[in-house]
């Protein structure tokens, strides 16, 4: 069974649980976000929440807590969003 598909790529609902996996609840975290030509986005924040389909961060600036944001697992597959260690 297939979730989506990229560019003639398809995405298997296993792949997609193996990121799911790699993430648990309470997991500080460091994302690199990349929007576009040349812009990327460093989120820093912790995991507040894994669902189906996305997981929840809570995002940090300076120590403190601010919003929380999702991100889709397909989008960690097709590398629109990277974890950093």
């Amino acid at each position: 069974m297939y979730v989506n598909s990229w560019e003639g790529r398809l995405i298997s609902v296993k792949q997609v649980k193996a990121v799911k996996h790699g993430f648990r609840e309470g997991q500080k975290i460091r994302l690199i976000e990349h929007m576009g030509r040349n812009k990327d986005r460093y989120v820093r924040g912790r995991v507040i929440a894994r669902t189906k389909y996305f997981i929840t961060i809570m995002v940090s600036k300076n120590g403190i807590e601010r919003y929380p944001e999702s991100f889709k697992y397909i989008d960690f597959i097709l590398g629109r969003v990277q974890k950093l260690e």
